[in-house]
């Protein structure tokens, strides 16, 4: 879970949204991130966890959870590296 609210501090600092953010919102639909948000807060992912997410591997994400699933996944093979 501490994983989880690194990300929503992350998604928080860029985004000016009063709730809480949730796995399962979207980032477009529920949180209204448009693609230079995203690209911010993916920029600001990458720096503070040293990964790098590929233009096409951002494509993909639409939800918060989407985005935490990538996280780990970047950090389980930099792990094994």
């Amino acid at each position: 879970m501490k994983l989880f609210n690194q990300l929503t501090d992350i998604i928080s600092r860029n985004i000016d949204w009063p709730d809480e953010i949730r796995p399962e919102d979207r980032l477009k639909d529920d949180l209204e991130i448009d693609s230079l948000d995203v690209i911010l807060i993916i920029n600001e992912i990458e720096d503070e966890f040293d990964i790098t997410i590929e233009q096409q591997e951002i494509r993909c994400l639409s939800t918060v959870q989407d985005i935490a699933d990538k996280l780990r996944q970047k950090l389980e093979l930099k792990a094994v590296a």
